[in-house]
């Protein structure tokens, strides 16, 4: 199947601690303002380059605030970048590897962290022959969904997952919890910031996980 070309799964243990742990409300601001500090070992475009070079020194803390960091950036358009993985999908599904991989290529150079089309250049790339190269890409989609595990402090089901974009939710709950998706929904925090609910199945429990995503909401009003 598709998915299993796809998706790799480690599970790193341990070494997430309350000291490590994220509070959306009192530090996204102040996180997205540290991005742009040049001076600072959190500065987006330093921590772009560890990521796209597939730094393995960088850490889950850092990869959080290259996130965050990203959605401060004019090139931050979480929903019109939805409908472009659509197209990498089919050119895929017809066979038309290159292509796919051409205009992936296209798009993760405006969004780096684009989920959906990074799976579907992940898939271009292995019908191509170059597993390398595959690998890397999966290397990053693993990276975003550490750094979302991290966001909660490991509790997914106790503290809200910073998520960059819509959809990015359900797929750390198939790809990286590997739990099933249940009942999807909207709604807002204490604090009145939006939030997305996703309901995760396993054999034996379900239970309710709330994925930060205010950040995006916003721009919606915005022209």
């Amino acid at each position: 199947m598709k998915v299993k070309l796809i998706y790799f799964f480690i599970f790193i243990n341990g070494y997430i601690t309350a000291q490590n742990s994220f509070d959306y409300q009192k530090q996204f601001d102040s996180i997205a303002k540290l991005s742009k500090d040049s001076n600072s070992d959190m500065f987006y475009e330093k921590q772009l380059k560890k990521y796209l070079n597939n730094d393995k020194s960088q850490t889950d803390k850092e990869m959080l605030y290259l996130m965050i960091g990203y959605s401060a950036t004019q090139n931050y358009k979480p929903y019109s970048d939805l409908l472009e993985a659509n197209d990498v999908f089919k050119l895929n599904e017809s066979g038309k590897y290159q292509v796919a991989s051409d205009k992936a290529i296209k798009i993760l150079n405006k969004n780096p962290f684009h989920l959906k089309v990074m799976i579907e250049y992940s898939y271009a790339l292995t019908g191509l022959g170059k597993t390398d190269e595959a690998d890397a890409i999966k290397f990053r989609m693993f990276k975003i969904y550490k750094a979302m595990y991290f966001s909660c402090n490991g509790n997914p089901n106790k503290y809200p997952v910073f998520e960059l974009a819509p959809n990015d939710g359900q797929n750390f709950i198939k790809y990286y919890i590997r739990w099933q998706l249940g009942k999807i929904s909207s709604g807002k925090d204490e604090y009145g910031k939006a939030i997305d609910i996703i309901e995760a199945k396993n054999d034996k429990q379900t239970q309710i996980f709330h994925f930060s995503i205010n950040h995006a909401k916003k721009l919606i009003h915005k022209k």
